[in-house]
């Protein structure tokens, strides 16, 4: 490989860096490691070898930085439905109450939400007095609807619920973090280059988290051994 070859990434993503100074934090930020890292050059031509870019490496590995920053958050499956079941039950509550509020019929408040102004119905029957738009023309928002629309949002979820990438709860938040990571970003790896490789895993979280004994391949490996990821990856 050619010295001209081995800077080749480091320049795109610098000139990608200089061209969006408005990306998202995350992605900028992630860039900037991956570029500092000493050990990225050994990754690069076989990450690059299926026609992807510097710059969707750095996207997807925000991606999954993100992900598993909320995963590492997130409560237990069974905490997890819990919640979401009493959202619904309280969207059924407040649905049947609206439904008897006749003084919520007479008139609707006009709301700014952001840089919009909204007529808000809090009932059906105001709602349908107003139609798609209220005095003025500014739009109209109907509570009745929108709770409807949470109630479909909480069964999709009850009934499909995210995979989560934690498998064992640790005390210690950082290294669960690199481990989700981990294990989302070698999901998308199978998916565009068909296999983990698991040795510029490493190597890309060794630059992106501060690891004070760097990750090998064998270690990503045994982390990728029981994800979860990877069964409802292989079921799609």
């Amino acid at each position: 490989m050619t010295k001209r070859d081995t800077v080749e990434p480091n320049d795109t993503l610098t000139e990608w860096l200089r061209a969006y100074p408005s990306a998202p934090a995350v992605d900028r930020e992630i860039c900037t490691r991956l570029i500092a890292s000493p050990d990225m050059h050994k990754a690069w031509p076989s990450l690059l070898k299926t026609g992807e870019s510097p710059v969707q490496i750095v996207s997807m590995t925000a991606k999954s930085y993100q992900s598993a920053t909320l995963d590492v958050l997130r409560l237990r499956s069974t905490d997890e439905q819990e919640s979401i079941t009493s959202v619904q039950h309280a969207t059924a509550a407040l649905l049947s109450a609206l439904r008897g509020a006749q003084l919520l019929d007479r008139g609707a408040p006009l709301m700014e939400m952001g840089s919009e102004q909204i007529w808000v119905a809090w009932t059906a029957n105001c709602a349908d007095g107003l139609g798609n738009a209220g005095p003025f023309g500014f739009p109209v928002l109907s509570l009745p609807d929108l709770l409807r629309i949470l109630d479909q949002q909480c069964a999709e979820r009850l009934d499909r619920t995210p995979t989560n990438s934690i498998t064992r709860k640790r005390n210690d938040n950082d290294k669960e973090t690199v481990r989700a990571f981990l294990r989302h970003l070698a999901r998308d790896f199978r998916q565009v280059f068909g296999g983990e490789m698991p040795a510029n895993l490493a190597r890309i979280a060794n630059a992106v988290f501060n690891i004070r004994d760097p990750l090998g391949g064998d270690e990503v490996g045994k982390i990728l051994r029981d994800s979860p990821l990877k069964e409802r990856n292989n079921g799609a």
